[in-house]
């Protein structure tokens, strides 16, 4: 590390003093190579490939220097190349070993930091998989969407302070590729956390990629204003019979919602344009899914 508040002086003096730039080994029985690094109360969480670290300056929350410096494992579980996802005070981490999902939080009884398994009630969705990317939204529904390796989507959704954790996941028309969330602002003042994918769908014009955003669960206007299918498009002004704008669509079985009413399934033509048979002033059209709870 470098010198303390010297982001790029890492000079050493003969003899050390606190100041200098900071130099340290992790003592393991094996090679550890480090993943990630999370910042807590107790200080410096290091994710290996085969064990989570606590750094700090040798007690609870004591600052780091090139004279004080201890790292004492916490768990010989290690974590792979995605970065942690810090929810409140929660870590959760993909194990390096397969695709498992840990929740690392410190337990003051054994005085460590542990990391509990949340994925192994819902191991059929991992077993075989890894998961290549993930990201937080934490509103409005405390979610992790993660991208599973097969293109499919993951969805956990974790209040640890109301002990609720489920998964569920995405099968789509097509293969998730990339996912981050980014905080936006709503037209009625609201603050989200708001998913967006790289998904590449395949149509009339063979494979493309599309940067597509999840729509928010909120329906003012009722049913007719749902959003509920993929890939989807929106109209909403005076009535109408015919729509453009679809192009993206072309080639694809679609569906949606004119006025609340469902539209029949058809193909989209290669020019994205199409004619419903009553007129309508919100049209919301798209890839049809299909939801399912066991």
């Amino acid at each position: 590390m470098s010198q303390p508040g010297l982001y790029f002086n890492f000079n050493t003096n003969n003899p050390v003093i606190p100041s200098n730039a900071i130099s340290a080994t992790l003592v393991s029985s094996t090679l550890n190579t480090i993943k990630s690094i999370v910042g807590s109360a107790a200080g410096m969480l290091i994710f290996t490939d085969k064990a989570v670290f606590l750094v700090n300056g040798g007690s609870y929350s004591s600052s780091v220097s090139a004279t004080s410096i201890s790292a004492n494992p916490q768990s010989y579980i290690g974590a792979n190349d995605v970065p942690p996802i810090v929810a409140n005070y929660d870590m959760l981490f993909v194990q390096s070993k397969g695709s498992a999902v840990r929740a690392m939080t410190y337990n003051i009884y054994s005085q460590v930091f542990t990391g509990d398994d949340i994925s192994i009630l819902a191991s059929h969705l991992f077993y075989g998989y890894t998961i290549n990317e993930w990201c937080w939204a934490e509103q409005p529904f405390y979610s992790v969407q993660a991208v599973r390796s097969d293109g499919q989507l993951l969805c956990l959704t974790y209040m640890k302070d109301q002990n609720y954790i489920g998964w569920s996941h995405y099968v789509t028309n097509g293969t998730y590729n990339s996912i981050c969330s980014v905080t936006e602002q709503l037209s009625s003042g609201v603050a989200v956390d708001a998913v967006y994918t790289v998904t590449t769908r395949t149509g009339s014009f063979g494979a493309v990629q599309y940067i597509e955003r999840f729509a928010q669960r909120a329906f003012p206007n009722g049913y007719a204003s749902a959003w509920c299918v993929d890939a989807g498009i929106q109209y909403s002004g005076s009535p109408a019979t015919t729509f453009t704008g679809a192009e993206h669509l072309a080639g694809m079985t679609v569906t949606g919602l004119a006025d609340g009413a469902v539209i029949t399934p058809f193909v989209m033509p290669s020019t994205g344009f199409f004619t419903l048979g009553v007129a309508a002033s919100l049209v919301t059209i798209g890839l049809a899914y299909t939801c399912d709870l066991q």
